[in-house]
């Protein structure tokens, strides 16, 4: 069975010694990867970026409702995390 996305940046985080940082998650959805990193490296600042727009490919799923979700979960982590409420591109250019 292949591993998990979340444990195969996990593997390699700690492989490249690099547990205390700054990572990026572009496409959170329901910030399975983004959470778990930020459980795993309590040191790790990470920024989750989703525009939780409705889209043919999610038509069953509430995306706005997923969207607050993630954003309200992240404020668990203080500063540690930090939510990008648009597109990647869009978020890119306020980098």
């Amino acid at each position: 069975m292949p591993m998990k996305r979340e444990r195969v940046l996990e593997a390699l985080i700690r492989e490249s010694g690099m547990e205390a940082g700054r990572g990026a998650e572009l496409g959170v959805m329901r910030g399975r990867v983004l959470f778990h990193l930020l459980d795993a490296f309590p040191m790790i600042h990470m920024i989750g970026v989703d525009k939780w727009e409705r889209a043919e490919e999610y038509e069953d799923r509430d995306m706005p409702a997923i969207g607050r979700e993630v954003i309200a979960k992240a404020e668990d982590y203080g500063g540690r995390s930090k939510i990008i409420h648009a597109s990647t591109v869009v978020a890119a250019a306020g980098v």
